[in-house]
């Protein structure tokens, strides 16, 4: 799962959506230095991140990408899935939009900031100024995003590419998808149901 699918599936905590948002930039046992919740938030996205790599579904969705993708196929498969829950975001949270959550979070890393990593304080302005939450809601945005990733981690991704596939794929992509999402959701809310206090 990428971004905006570990901040939603974090609940309304916002630290602990913080938490999982940090969840790939904080490595081995460095969680410990960080406060609750954001340090529950860290396991969160580790926990998330086993059950989906092993989950079937998800595993299916890789295989359908990994003749073009190769071996960012699991990579492509996260970005697709933020795609389709941000296009589809009223589905999965009807009560707060896109927007409002995206908004909520940008103001929890600043509120934050004394706390992120050195890698996440190098791109968080960037990050919020191009909204980038929002750019997974249209192709358009997916796109930039893709080209962003080009330039700053690899530039074996194509965006391009990607799109074209996106188009091509859209409805089997969507599909499995929507058959993940409500196992994962239940995974994440038992989780964190054990593992944050009450109150």
């Amino acid at each position: 799962m990428n971004y905006l699918a570990h901040i939603y599936l974090s609940g309304s905590d916002r630290e602990l959506q913080l938490g999982n948002f940090l969840g790939d930039f904080v490595k081995g046992k460095a969680y410990e230095k960080y406060p609750e919740p954001l340090k529950t938030g860290i396991l969160l996205h580790r926990e998330i991140d086993s059950f989906t790599d092993s989950h079937p579904i998800f595993c299916e969705t890789v295989d359908i990408l990994r003749p073009t993708f190769s071996r960012y196929s699991g990579i492509m498969t996260d970005l697709y899935y933020d795609y389709c829950l941000a296009t589809d975001f009223e589905k999965y949270s009807p009560n707060k939009s896109l927007d409002n959550v995206a908004r909520n979070f940008y103001i929890t890393t600043i509120i934050n900031y004394r706390n992120l990593p050195d890698t996440v304080k190098s791109f968080i302005f960037h990050f919020i100024s191009t909204n980038r939450l929002k750019k997974y809601s249209t192709m358009e945005g997916l796109e930039d995003s893709l080209r962003i990733m080009s330039e700053k981690k690899s530039s074996a991704i194509n965006p391009e590419l990607s799109i074209e596939f996106l188009k091509d794929n859209e409805t089997i992509i969507r599909d499995k998808f929507n058959a993940f999402m409500p196992e994962v959701i239940n995974f994440a809310d038992s989780y964190i149901t054990a593992n944050m206090p009450v109150g």
